[in-house]
C-alpha cells in the first residue's frame, strides 16, 4: 500500500515539474527577440474592372451609372514590392497575401499584344496586421510610351541588359543604350523610372514626363548627375522621332 502511495506521489511530482517546464518554455517564446521584431503580415484585396474602350481617363472611379467589367486573369502587384503579385479570378477579384507592414501602390495590368489595359492606385495604401486593405482598380487603355537612349555620367550608353523599372514593371536597355518603356494610361504625366546600375540594389531614379502622342516620345538621358542619384534629360523634337537620337 505504501508503495502505491509512493508511486502516486512520484507521478504527481513529475507532472508538476513537466507543467513548470511548459510554462518556462512559453514565457521564453513570448520574449523571443527574433519574434518581437518580426513585421506583421497583411493582405491587400479588391476587384479589377475595365473601363469601356471609349474612355481613357486615368481614374479609379467609375462615373455614376457607368458599366464596368470584371477582368479575369489580370496581373496585380505592388509597385514597391513587385515580387508580391497574383492574378484575378474569373470575377476580377484578387488577393495579395503575406504583405509586410508599410505603404504601397497597387498596380494591375491586363490585355495582350494588341491592347494593354493598366492602372495604378493614385495613393499608397497602408498595410498592417489589422483587417485586409481593399483597393479596387478600374483599368484604362495603356497607350503612352517613351523611347530613348540612356547614358552614364561619362556619356557612354548604358550596357544592353541593364534593368529598368517603371510602376514595378521591369524592362531592359537594348543595344546602344536604347530603351522603350511599358505603356501607361493617359493622365499619368510625371513618372519615375529606376535604373539598376552595376551592383546597385536601390538603383538610380530619374523622372520623365509621359506625354500622349501618336508615336512614342523620344528622350535622351544622362545619369547620374546629382548627389541625390537623379538623372537629367531632354526631350528631342518632334516627339516620337527616334531617328533623331544621337548614336
Amino acid at each position: 500500500m505504501s508503495l502505491s502511495r509512493s508511486a502516486r506521489a512520484l507521478a504527481i511530482l513529475l507532472l508538476v515539474v513537466f507543467a513548470g517546464f511548459l510554462v518556462l518554455v512559453g514565457c521564453g517564446r513570448d520574449h523571443d527577440p527574433d519574434l518581437e521584431g518580426a513585421d506583421p503580415v497583411g493582405i491587400v484585396t479588391g476587384k479589377i474592372t475595365r473601363r469601356p474602350s471609349t474612355a481613357s481617363v486615368a481614374s479609379v472611379r467609375l462615373a455614376e451609372g457607368e458599366d464596368a467589367l470584371g477582368i479575369a486573369d489580370a496581373e496585380v502587384w505592388l509597385e514597391e514590392r513587385p515580387d508580391i503579385r497574383t492574378r484575378t479570378n474569373q470575377d476580377g477579384i484578387y488577393v495579395l497575401e503575406k504583405v509586410p507592414a508599410g505603404k504601397f501602390h497597387v498596380v494591375a495590368k491586363a490585355g495582350g499584344a494588341t491592347m494593354v489595359w493598366k492602372m495604378r492606385s493614385p495613393e499608397q495604401t497602408s498595410v498592417g496586421d489589422a483587417a485586409p486593405a481593399t483597393v479596387d482598380l478600374v483599368l484604362s487603355p495603356a497607350t503612352v510610351r517613351l523611347v530613348g537612349i540612356l547614358r552614364d555620367a561619362n556619356g557612354v550608353p548604358l550596357a544592353a541588359g541593364t534593368k529598368l523599372m517603371l510602376w514595378g514593371e521591369t524592362f531592359q536597355v537594348e543595344e546602344g543604350g536604347r530603351f522603350e518603356t511599358p505603356p501607361l494610361p493617359e493622365g499619368f504625366i510625371q513618372n519615375e523610372i529606376t535604373a539598376f546600375l552595376g551592383s546597385s540594389f536601390e538603383g538610380v531614379k530619374f523622372g520623365l514626363d509621359f506625354i500622349p502622342a501618336q508615336t512614342p516620345v523620344a528622350v535622351e538621358l544622362t545619369l547620374p548627375v546629382t548627389q541625390q542619384g537623379r538623372g537629367t534629360g531632354k526631350f528631342l523634337h518632334p516627339p516620337g522621332d527616334p531617328s533623331r537620337l544621337r548614336r
